[in-house]
């Protein structure tokens, strides 16, 4: 492997990209059709396609997390994947949080830094992963739970309804 592809950290960074981009094909996610009809709904937060967005890449990505994470604390090429990850992460919750607030939205006191670190947190694969993989939600029921949460913090300013996790 290491003749392929010359490190582990090399291999985990060719590993997570494909992850995150849903294939190996050299189009980066911005250019991608999902992203496109994010640019075309008029509401990101509660239409399918942001949180299926954020499904798909956290349900990729969620096995690596841990992995990328613990490797990050003695590997110095891993740490620079890991804060590289990061900083993706929040540049696409500020590109989603941009585009929103482009559209017309209105967030009761909610300023584009506090939606973008919204969107960034609850953007982390490990989110997925602990509702997901670790508590037996349904991927289905996470995309209804993150729409909602987006709504709730976003839109309204606070949280107003509860989601099964069984459905």
């Amino acid at each position: 492997m290491e003749a392929v592809f010359g490190t582990k950290g090399a291999l985990l960074k060719v590993v997570v990209d494909v992850a995150i981009a849903g294939d190996d094909e050299p189009v980066a996610v911005l250019d991608r059709p999902i992203l496109q009809q994010l640019h075309d709904e008029t509401d990101s937060f509660s239409s399918s396609g942001c949180t299926r967005l954020v499904t798909d890449i956290s349900g990729r990505l969620a096995p690596l997390v841990s992995v990328a994470e613990q490797a990050a604390q003695t590997d110095p090429e891993m740490a620079e994947l890991w804060s590289t990850m990061g900083d993706h992460r929040l540049f696409g919750a500020r590109h989603v949080a941009g585009l929103v607030k482009a559209k017309g939205a209105t967030w009761p006191d909610v300023d584009g830094d506090r939606a973008a670190d919204i969107l960034f947190l609850f953007n982390d694969p490990s989110v997925y992963r602990t509702l997901v993989i670790d508590r037996g939600w349904t991927r289905d029921a996470f995309r209804s739970w993150l729409a909602g949460t987006y709504q709730d913090l976003l839109v309204s300013g606070r949280p107003r309804r509860r989601v099964d996790p069984s459905t």
